[in-house]
């Protein structure tokens, strides 16, 4: 997958239906301004995920509602949720330094596609789904793959 193809991932009108919707339910906006900077996120993303980069286009159009509906419970769910880091024993960061609350940009372009991964591992491979959100780094991983399970269940 290439850069040019992401951008147009990032831009496509599949991609923009899934977050505006989920962005609007929730009273807040999509900032599209980094998409520069969000192309390597999502390039990570995609490749942890295993999943081809056209299968992903495929499943944001044939999948839009559900995705949708998985996405809005999900953000729901996290939305007052504290942010949250994981620092190995001996390494922990001192309060002082912890990082400061900043105003919000709005959600990032790209989430889509990671709710659409999540989505695919619920519905095809909940094992999988364990595997990609330890590849993807996510603090308290077994919390959060309890999280994911419960949202895609209710």
């Amino acid at each position: 997958m290439t850069d040019s193809e992401i951008k147009e991932l990032l831009n496509s009108d599949a991609l923009s239906v899934i977050e505006d919707d989920i962005s609007r339910a929730c009273n807040t906006y999509v900032n599209r301004d980094f998409i520069e900077f969000t192309v390597g996120i999502l390039r990570r993303e995609i490749t942890n995920s295993g999943l081809p980069f056209e299968y992903i286009q495929q499943q944001l159009k044939l999948k839009r509602t559900s995705i949708t509906q998985f996405g809005l419970r999900l953000f729901m769910t996290l939305k007052d949720s504290p942010l949250e880091e994981e620092y190995p024993q001996g390494e922990e960061i001192p309060k002082s330094a912890l990082p400061k609350d900043i105003a919000s940009l709005g959600l990032g372009t790209g989430f889509g596609v990671k709710y659409a991964i999540y989505l695919h591992f619920l519905e095809t491979n909940p094992n999988g789904l364990l595997d990609y959100i330890k590849k993807e780094r996510i603090p308290k991983v077994q919390q959060f793959y309890k999280t994911l399970q419960k949202v895609y269940n209710s």
